[in-house]
């Protein structure tokens, strides 16, 4: 099974990307913090992950989701996988989102 959910808030501006073909896709970041004792005390260490969203949802995350905001998405781990020009073999790991829900944002 691959599943992923995670809750977190936007690291960047999402960006939308035309990829040819009438195809979209959307890619952003989200940070989620984990609790870690260091000593007597509990600390937050934020963890970064990439993420991309395709058609009609991505679209709809540019729209309503800017730096910042907090996200819950439900997706699959994935590794994009390629040659550069140079003959070097590279990789990008990413959640493929398959579906999101709005969070409410924490009043200050």
């Amino acid at each position: 099974m691959n599943k992923v959910i995670i809750k977190g808030n936007l690291t960047r501006e999402p960006e939308l990307k035309d990829v040819g073909g009438d195809k979209f896709v959307a890619e952003f970041g989200v940070a989620v913090n984990r609790r870690v004792k260091e000593g007597e005390e509990w600390v937050d260490k934020p963890e970064f992950m990439e993420m991309k969203c395709w058609a009609n949802r991505g679209e709809a995350i540019c729209n309503h989701f800017g730096k910042g905001d907090p996200i819950l998405v439900e997706g699959e781990f994935r590794t994009d996988r390629w040659e550069d020009a140079d003959g070097v073999k590279k990789s990008k790991s990413f959640i493929h989102v398959n579906d999101f829900e709005f969070c409410a944002r924490k009043e200050k």
